[in-house]
């Protein structure tokens, strides 16, 4: 998975993060993305930024929802070399890279990913989305609150 700031990722490599989400071994692995659209796309020149751990939560009969929380500021940079380096990055547009897999195998030195073959893949790919800030939940309910007043206000006008 890549997240940038809507462009495809393919037309940027060495300059974004990718997330290899392992949900066999619940592990999350992110890299340098080097550009490449392949099961090997961590390896030359993508380097390992750093991994955490997958949350798996089962929703039904055959569906899961997947969840992680990762500290991009955590990421070892000390190799990456592009000095337009991005990281995670979007602002007003957003553009996600999501390719699933079936039949997947991984091996782990450490926490580090060596190895991730499939069986079949399929993607989810779009480029620049409007992103649209979600407030948060102190806001949305001060919003409502104010909406609520508004209409109270405006009845109490109407009746007197």
């Amino acid at each position: 998975m890549v997240v940038n700031d809507g462009v495809n990722p393919k037309e940027s490599p060495n300059r974004l993060a990718i997330f290899y989400v392992d949900g066999i071994q619940n592990k999350v692995s992110a890299y340098e993305y080097n550009g490449e659209n392949n099961p090997g796309s961590f390896s030359n020149p993508g380097k390992f930024l750093g991994s955490t751990d997958l949350v798996v939560t089962p929703n039904g009969a055959s569906q899961k929802t997947f969840e992680f929380d990762f500290d991009t500021s955590t990421f070892d940079l000390s190799e990456i070399t592009n000095p337009n380096w991005k990281g995670v990055d979007f602002d007003n547009k957003i553009g996600l890279w999501v390719h699933g897999v079936s039949g997947l195998t991984t091996q782990y030195e450490g926490k580090e990913l060596k190895s991730f073959e499939f069986a079949k893949q399929s993607y989810y790919d779009v480029e620049d989305l409007d992103a649209t800030s979600v407030p948060e939940p102190a806001s949305a309910a001060a919003l409502g609150l104010f909406a609520v007043a508004g209409a109270f206000i405006k009845r109490s006008r109407q009746t007197a």
